[in-house]
């Protein structure tokens, strides 16, 4: 047999991510890592992180990020798991992390991980999904459709793993994040939850943000987004029945 599957499989007992079910529902498809220094990054992200903070999340040896494949019905989609990199025997609690953005606009980038050393150094684990609106399906992000059970399915990884304490799992939603987070809690056992700048009146947000309803094109035409009506074939009639999308 090709040692390759061999090194693989060692490196996924090795982390500790492996899907414990017979579906598999779940496998390690590489790590993500900080690649740019602070004094490189972007205006914003030298405002946002302090250098000192942010170069110590990039550097550290004592956390790592690992890239996941999962299930979510008949979707695959990429979750990212911060974690120890010596889990030893202890059991962790869960941070479920919403992302925020619109499709690829927002999505989960490298810098995030600045975000959830600091979760961690708190002695959390932290999954975040970026759904299946993500590259070439980004486009059609329903924004609180169906990619919300792509957060609801998360519970397929951490119930398997077994540093995960899953009496214990909360959820951080930023923008819309802070949305999904409102939606998602209805459908899952958690201890409790933060949101920061959550929509809640969505007859208000569309009214004010157009680009919802109308999309928009970008420089990059990845960050390209349809709008609602084009994404929701009867977006007419049922955008004025909004309990049918935003329960």
């Amino acid at each position: 047999m090709n040692s390759n599957f061999f090194k693989f499989v060692f490196m996924l007992l090795m982390t500790g991510v492996f899907a414990q079910n017979p579906q598999e529902s779940f496998k390690a498809i590489g790590k993500i890592v900080i690649l740019t220094p602070h004094g490189k990054q972007t205006d914003f992200y030298k405002w946002y992180y302090n250098a000192d903070y942010y170069e110590k999340a990039r550097k550290t040896q004592e956390f790592e990020c690992l890239q996941l494949q999962y299930k979510s019905d008949t979707a695959k989609v990429e979750a990212w798991l911060y974690k120890p990199v010596k889990t030893a025997a202890k059991k962790h609690p869960v941070i479920i992390y919403n992302r925020g953005g619109m499709g690829n606009f927002g999505n989960l980038e490298p810098s995030n991980l600045v975000d959830f050393y600091k979760m961690a150094e708190n002695g959390y684990l932290v999954l975040a999904t970026k759904t299946r609106f993500a590259g070439k399906d980004g486009k059609y992000d329903q924004h609180g459709g169906i990619d919300v059970e792509d957060i609801v399915n998360l519970k397929m990884i951490y119930e398997n793993l077994p540093y995960a304490d899953t009496s214990n799992v909360f959820m951080y939603g930023f923008s819309r994040g802070g949305q999904n987070a409102y939606q998602a809690s209805l459908k899952m056992k958690l201890n409790a939850m933060a949101v920061t700048a959550g929509t809640t009146d969505w007859l208000s947000r569309v009214k004010d943000r157009k680009e919802f309803v109308a999309g928009w094109t970008d420089d990059d035409p990845a960050m390209d987004y349809l709008g609602f009506e084009k994404v929701f074939p009867n977006w007419k009639t049922d955008s004025l029945q909004p309990a049918r999308y935003f329960p």
